[in-house]
Parts: structure tokens; C-alpha cells; sequence
């Protein structure tokens, strides 16, 4: 997991270039006014998400986890609390969907305020609760960006 500010991006860009594209794409100014939806850059193994949604209480926020794919959030407007917690932390609560990439998770685990600037990646060993409310439900618009593993570290995607 990466817990950062969008200035100390570059940091990372030693990931490969998929991995670069990603955190460039989080620095963009228009991303406040685009309008929701998904931008892929390779399809099927590299996009990101424009999301406007509701926040909610942690007790209706189950962490989830993905096998195949990185997640990368940033919170653009509103405020949100990521829950995180290692994989082996947490107890299944389903099973595994392979094709959403998806499993859902019960547990505890440490809280992340995910205000303007900040954003967090997520490995697949690496469970996360998104769009928890840090105080009422609100809404709010955030960028998801979600990469494939294989492509981590590779250099001219």
C-alpha cells in the first residue's frame, strides 16, 4: 500500500510507465469537471474512473480486495476515509468473483483521510474499504484508476 500526496508522485514513477500514466492522470486539472464515466488506456488492462458516490457509515462499508488489478484513489471533492487493512487481517465474507475481480472482506484495520491531494494504492495483497464517511454520509467524486499486475514495473506500455 501507498499512502501519498499527488506532489510526492514522482517518487513512484519507478513502477513502469503504465504505473507513471496512472499518477499523471491524478495530477490533471480538468479532472473536476469531466464527467463521469472511464477512460482506458489499455483496454481491458489499464483505465481510470471519474465516480461521483455516496459516502457511508464503516459499519455498511465492507473492505474489499482484487487479485488481478492495482487500484489507485484519489478523492477530488468531499471528504472520504479509505479503510486498510494486509489481507491476511481480514476474514472473507464471499467468495471470490473472477469476473469482477472482486472479493469482499469483514475486519479492522487502519483508517486513511483521503483529502484533496492524498491518494492510495492498493496491491492485491492489500485490502481497502473505500467511500467510508467521516462523519454524515456525503457525497463525493473521486478518481479510481485500476492497472493490471502484469504490467507493473514494465517499461514502454
Amino acid at each position: 500500500m501507498i499512502y501519498a500526496h499527488i506532489d510526492e508522485a514522482k517518487n513512484y514513477y519507478g513502477l513502469g510507465d503504465v504505473f507513471a500514466w496512472a499518477l499523471r492522470q491524478l495530477a490533471r486539472e480538468d479532472l473536476k469537471t469531466l464527467a463521469a464515466g472511464k477512460t482506458e488506456l489499455i483496454p481491458g488492462k489499464a483505465w481510470y474512473s471519474i465516480d461521483e458516490t455516496m459516502t457511508r457509515p464503516k459499519e455498511l462499508a465492507p473492505f474489499e480486495a482484487h487479485r488481478e488489478f492495482i487500484d489507485i484513489q484519489m478523492t477530488l471533492s468531499g471528504d472520504e476515509r479509505i479503510g486498510f487493512a494486509p489481507i491476511g487481517r481480514v476474514v472473507p465474507a464471499g467468495t471470490y468473483d473472477e469476473e469482477r475481480d472482486i472479493q469482499f472482506f469483514r475486519g479492522e484495520g487502519l483508517s486513511l483521510d483521503c483529502r484533496k491531494g492524498m491518494f492510495a494504492v492498493f496491491f492485491p495483497e492489500d485490502a481497502h474499504q473505500p467511500c467510508v464517511a467521516p462523519a454524515e454520509p456525503a457525497k463525493i467524486r473521486k478518481v479510481v484508476v485500476k492497472i493490471h499486475r502484469s504490467l507493473l514495473g514494465k517499461k514502454g506500455a
